[in-house]
């Protein structure tokens, strides 16, 4: 993947599934990859997503769209992967 195509996805439910996330970061542009951390022991941890987008462009977007959005019932912080 180029660099600026990938998205660091925080502050994730325990509940919510790759396909969920696949599903309403698909509305940006075309997802290629999601990476969803492992579930925690500890149930009030949050997860971790990794998302590639085909286009940096939509990456872009999804980040300004999706920063600080509730997702799953949960507030999540959407960066640019480094």
């Amino acid at each position: 993947m180029s660099k600026g195509n990938e998205l660091r996805v925080s502050g994730l439910s325990q509940d919510i599934t790759e396909e969920a996330i696949r599903f309403v970061f698909s509305t940006f542009g075309k997802v290629v990859q999601v990476v969803l951390t492992e579930q925690s022991r500890n149930t009030t941890a949050r997860r971790i997503a990794y998302i590639s987008f085909s286009k940096s462009e939509d990456a872009q977007e999804a980040m300004q769209n999706m920063d600080q959005s509730i997702l799953f019932g949960v507030p999540v912080q959407v960066t640019l992967r480094s």
